[in-house]
């Protein structure tokens, strides 16, 4: 029989959340973006009268095999995509026209693309339409409204508005369509993003939607006190693409391939959400709620991808416990696939995370961004460990950051720029980027080593404020910061201190730290643990 693909993605989700920098239009783009692909699809596919296939197994590619035209298959519905099949051009192009109508309405302004095929050949087809899809994100649609000439724009985002109305300092401002649509969808009180991290049992807690303090000293959001920082987390999967490829090679029957991708899709998206949550209830229990009120902001929860927001002194321990969380959930959710696919497909997926530390007021989608390029860089760290020692799986590893200035740039342009010295002929790299959450991980530096050097620094009779000095003097004149280093290790030598820090140092590779804290390819824990210290102190 023949089969009609629909592929539809939603492009720039996290420009479209973070595009105003304020917090309550934040939580209504999020949540707009978490109901599209499960309560609005629901309605289009309610009111076009649709069946839709849902699949258990692998034998349930029968049903696809005599799908009839009444009904609709989707290989994959989550992270703000789908791919559907049908069995009929017509009914396949009339849902196009419904959805497109539905998406316009629902979230103007978020960038969205689609790609529409036909073949017999399900695999084939699912190919195909991919490879149009991709095509066709190079050529996105024009924005509209355009804004003329006679137009007024909004100042937050510069696009034309549509309505003057009252912002939260009680001032009257011009806000753009998508503005509007945002501040509704956080008025009217969805809760879907919301939901997935919380059981449904834990109804006393909440979730803060400012960060912003009121002229009192009060906040909604659960700061500690003398402290406005929050961590701005992103953590990604990893080996999906890979293990897309294996799905591929391992089923050549079209029906089943679909079925095992919607079976693969399902899983990921019950892994995530039972990972972020919990990693939320293991906030609860360790850290309380004031109030009911949690220091943590849900932003995007979908395929493999989170993006949330922590206090800054929690945002650590939760990053730990969501990825260890995420690949205990794949191996118990996997079983099957793997076993399905003859063992190809893996029993398990770690991940890897960003974290930028940020103030309240500063710019989320420059903040988002050095977050993605923290990851992409512990990333990268993982996958030349994997590809190097032929591992089965990519180490789940975080890279962090503390922004002290108001420009935010990515995280290579700041070690470039801030990180890096050269003296001479000698280079040195004042981070070790990514640190593994594997206590008993060897080629990676871990985050418990990394913690007992933050306790060695925090003992009494530490002054770690001299290391500090020592870190701003590196960039310096050599002779003065190594002076300086050696009066501070004396110091610590005469309290009986040294000891302990010379251990902890030693687990990063630096042999002698009486001489200096660099390892022989001049790289040193040294600054990553004093800004851990800043955050967690």
């Amino acid at each position: 029989m023949k089969y009609f693909s629909l592929f539809f993605e939603a492009r720039g989700i996290q420009s479209y959340i973070f595009e105003s920098g304020k917090m309550k239009e934040m939580v209504g783009a999020s949540e707009l973006v978490k109901e599209l692909c499960e309560r609005d699809l629901n309605v289009v596919i309610k009111h076009l009268e649709l069946k839709e296939i849902i699949p258990n197994s692998k034998e349930d590619s029968k049903k696809l095999e005599s799908m009839s035209e009444e009904q609709v298959f989707f290989s994959r519905r989550s992270g703000g995509g789908f791919t559907a099949l049908f069995a009929d051009k017509e009914v396949r192009d009339r849902f196009l026209a419904v959805w497109s109508m539905l998406v316009s309405s629902l979230a103007p302004g978020l960038e969205t693309v689609h790609a529409v095929s036909e073949s017999e050949n399900l695999q084939e087809l699912i190919k195909e339409t991919y490879d149009i899809l991709g095509h066709n994100r190079n050529c996105p649609p024009p924005f509209l409204p355009e804004a003329t000439p006679e137009h007024v724009l909004a100042p937050r985002t510069g696009k034309p508005a549509v309505e003057n109305r009252f912002d939260s300092d009680g001032k009257r401002i011009w806000t753009d369509e998508a503005s509007v649509k945002k501040l509704a969808a956080d008025k009217q009180g969805l809760h879907a993003l919301a939901d997935a991290f919380l059981p449904s049992k834990q109804t006393e807690f909440k979730f803060p939607k400012n960060l912003e303090f009121e002229e009192n000293g009060s906040c909604e959001f659960p700061f500690k006190k003398d402290s406005r920082y929050i961590g701005l987390i992103h953590a990604d999967g990893n080996g999906l693409g890979q293990s897309l490829i294996e799905i591929r090679e391992s089923f050549s029957d079209g029906a089943e391939y679909a079925v095992m991708l919607r079976l693969f899709s399902d899983r990921l998206e019950k892994s995530t959400k039972e990972a972020a949550q919990k990693a939320t209830l293991k906030l609860i229990e360790k850290y309380g709620a004031e109030s009911g009120m949690l220091p943590l902001r849900p932003l995007v929860l979908g395929g493999d991808d989170l993006t949330v927001i922590v206090r800054a002194d929690y945002a650590m321990q939760f990053t730990e416990d969501y990825c260890k969380y995420f690949e205990e959930t794949t191996e118990s959710n996997f079983k099957y696939l793997h076993e399905a696919s003859g063992g190809k497909i893996p029993n398990k997926l770690t991940a890897c995370a960003g974290i930028a530390y940020i103030k309240n007021n500063q710019p989320f989608m420059d903040s988002f961004e050095l977050a993605e390029s923290l990851c992409s860089a512990s990333k990268k760290v993982s996958k030349d460990v994997k590809k190097k020692e032929s591992r089965e799986y990519i180490p789940a590893t975080v890279t962090s950051l503390v922004v002290t200035n108001s420009f935010i740039e990515s995280y290579e342009e700041y070690k470039k720029n801030e990180l890096i010295i050269k003296k001479g002929d000698k280079t040195y790299v004042a981070t070790l980027d990514a640190y593994a959450f594997d206590e008993n991980e060897k080629s990676i530096p871990t985050l418990r080593a990394l913690r007992n050097l933050c306790e060695a620094l925090r003992k009494e009779g530490v002054t770690s404020s001299s290391a500090r000095q020592y870190a701003t003097m590196i960039f310096g004149d050599e002779n003065i910061s190594r002076e300086k280093w050696r009066r501070w290790i004396e110091n610590l030598q005469k309290r009986n201190l040294f000891e302990d820090f010379s251990k902890c140092m030693k687990l990063f590779g630096v042999e002698n730290a009486k001489e200096s804290p660099w390892t022989k390819d001049g790289r040193t824990p040294l600054f990553d643990a004093l800004q851990f210290m800043s955050m967690e102190n």
